[in-house]
């Protein structure tokens, strides 16, 4: 475990050592100056991240093509502002108290979780990913524990902190690939937090349309749903206006997942994220390359 934390110290890290007591800083600010920070961090970054750039451009122009260049081009930049809060908001739900953020949180359909719960099956929550994530899931873990399903981060010590506060946080992460780990949690009827909006490739995925394109979608949701009979609902979150907090909705369970039709369990799932997205488009993570894997005889869009 020392020599782990060691490598921590590595130079390679120093940057990130040093970018995280940038941000550590910045969260002794109110709260609305450290969402104009994030937001002027944002409108840099539109014109440094020319990779990411290029990737939000190729998404938006595939889901919106109603849209003029300029239309879009705008949503892009008020998307690099809302990462750039979003980043912030990861360091509030690292490091602030909660007397100073429980304030924040709006939820709406909590007793459709309350529901589920009471089935004693395990809840399965189906989510996105949405530029305020963190924060959004420490304040609703605060008032309804849950378990997370998380994808390791290529950098070690982000990787580690992230870790580190969703344990304390959210209680135990769960690696996306520990199966066993899911079964038993779900069979012991808790709640776990699940967002099956990314690519992960062809293997265990299906092509299910999400903006009118065939997009690869994961499908261990309804497997896991079907092998443990736990109850699914969604759960879609969005920053409020003029720093009013987030607002989070739990939409009612569905009934009609895991029945034995993947494709049709996953379908609704995206339509129900699309719905999301549309609401606050400026707000979901445009710069995953979501469409990244394609049916077999499709050109790369990337």
């Amino acid at each position: 475990m020392k020599n782990k934390f060691l490598d921590l110290l590595h130079p390679r890290y120093w940057p990130t050592w040093l970018s995280l007591g940038i941000l550590y800083l910045i969260t002794k600010l109110s709260y609305r100056l450290q969402l104009q920070f994030g937001k002027n961090l944002g409108r840099i970054s539109y014109y440094l991240l020319k990779r990411f750039r290029h990737i939000g451009e190729i998404n938006l122009k595939l889901c919106f093509p109603e849209l003029s260049n300029k239309e879009r081009t705008n949503l892009l930049k008020k998307q690099f502002q809302s990462l750039g809060m979003g980043l912030i908001e990861s360091a509030m739900a690292w490091w602030m108290p909660d007397h100073k953020i429980d304030s924040l949180i709006h939820v709406d359909g909590l007793e459709h979780l309350q529901e589920a719960i009471s089935r004693k099956k395990g809840v399965l929550i189906l989510s996105g990913h949405f530029t305020s994530l963190d924060i959004c899931g420490r304040l609703f873990s605060s008032i309804f524990p849950m378990y997370v399903v998380y994808r390791e981060q290529k950098n070690q010590v982000i990787d580690r902190l992230l870790k580190q506060h969703r344990q304390f946080k959210w209680m135990q992460p769960i690696h996306r690939h520990a199966i066993r780990q899911i079964i038993k949690t779900l069979k012991q009827n808790k709640a776990i937090w699940y967002a099956a909006d990314q690519d992960y490739g062809p293997t265990h995925s299906i092509f299910s349309p999400f903006f009118n394109i065939s997009t690869a979608t994961i499908s261990t949701p309804s497997r896991y749903a079907s092998r443990t009979g736990a109850t699914v609902v969604t759960l879609f979150y969005h920053r409020l206006p003029k720093g009013e907090g987030y607002q989070i909705t739990i939409g009612p369970i569905l009934e009609n997942f895991a029945q034995g039709n993947d494709y049709q369990d996953m379908l609704c799932f995206n339509q129900l994220l699309e719905q999301a997205v549309r609401a606050h488009p400026e707000q979901y993570l445009w710069i995953h390359r979501r469409f990244k894997t394609r049916p077999q005889g499709e050109p790369y869009l990337y």
